[in-house]
């Protein structure tokens, strides 16, 4: 796949993007077949968020530029660190490459006659030696195996409740603070609990925290415990 082929699949998504942009401008929405409701304000504000961006002007743009696939022509030059680069892969995909360039084979010697053939060198185009074809393959070995794994599991030390089971929710979970803020739509969920909490009928301290549990709750939010800085 060329370059001024992927150019136009980002500038085709980011016309699409767009689109449903000024569609939330102007608040249209559309009930399917189901039942089911999507308001365009809503479904921009969702997408925007999993791609860590607020629903500001051009923000379909950098959506369509991190979904295209990194360009051939770094494939081409044996530029690796280019396409480690490309926001397609991440922190992982890095990893299982930095494993991969290291390694040396047990089995096989060196020019040295030492053990420990790098991989890299095998891996790359003997005539003419060009090392960066290897290192090419082995980001290109790194995408497959990233893409096999069905989901990666981290084990967090996380409980429910005073009793502490595990907290291991299906699905994936955000955690926020102020220091770490939420987008407009959870931002405006977590006030909808903050009005319902106050509204309550008053108790002592125990009642209106169990009540801003419940009003959270309902929102689709739990509470985790943080440890505060100590101050001086």
């Amino acid at each position: 796949m060329t370059e001024n082929v992927i150019s136009r699949k980002a500038e085709a998504l980011s016309k699409a993007l767009r689109l449903l942009d000024n569609f939330a401008g102007d608040g249209i929405g559309h009930t399917d077949s189901e039942g089911e409701t999507l308001d365009a304000d809503d479904v921009c504000a969702e997408l925007a968020s999993e791609f860590g961006l607020e629903c500001e002007p051009g923000w379909w743009r950098k959506v369509a530029e991190e979904m295209s696939p990194p360009p051939r022509d770094a494939v081409k030059a044996g530029d690796a660190e280019a396409l480690l680069a490309h926001p397609s892969r991440g922190v992982l995909h890095r990893a299982i490459y930095d494993v991969l360039h290291e390694h040396r084979m047990s089995n096989m010697t060196d020019e040295d006659g030492a053990i420990g053939y790098p991989l890299v060198d095998l891996m790359s185009n003997q005539a003419p030696a060009d090392i960066g074809t290897g290192m090419v393959q082995m980001v290109e070995l790194a995408d497959q195996i990233v893409a096999s794994i069905p989901g990666i599991a981290l084990q967090l030390d996380r409980k429910v409740g005073m009793y502490g089971s595990a907290y291991d929710p299906p699905g994936p979970c955000r955690a926020y603070t102020y220091e770490h803020q939420p987008s407009n739509l959870p931002a405006y969920s977590l006030g909808q609990a903050h009005s319902a909490a106050a509204s309550m009928s008053a108790g002592d301290s125990i009642d209106r925290g169990l009540g801003l549990l419940k009003a959270l709750e309902e929102q689709g939010f739990g509470v985790f415990e943080i440890e505060r800085e100590k101050e001086d």
